[in-house]
């Protein structure tokens, strides 16, 4: 389970008024749980934690754009 972004970093290059040509932007999620997706036998063996625990920002994704372009992974 993951929560919403907490943290936004962003760099760029700006012309001034309304465009960004090229930049990176990478969202921070905190996550709550994480369950490993391995096949059988090994998920029949995993068992999830009674206390919760939230690790703030362990998990990143990284978007890059150039030339004006549709930002992607």
């Amino acid at each position: 389970m993951v929560r919403p972004p907490r943290k936004l970093a962003f760099t760029g290059d700006y012309d001034g008024a309304s465009l960004m040509s090229a930049g990176t932007a990478v969202f921070f999620f905190d996550v709550l749980l994480a369950q490993p997706s391995l096949p059988d036998p090994y998920v029949a063996n995993w068992s999830l934690p009674d206390s919760r625990f939230t690790g703030g920002a362990a998990l990143s994704i990284t978007m890059r754009w150039a030339n004006a372009q549709t930002p992607g992974f």
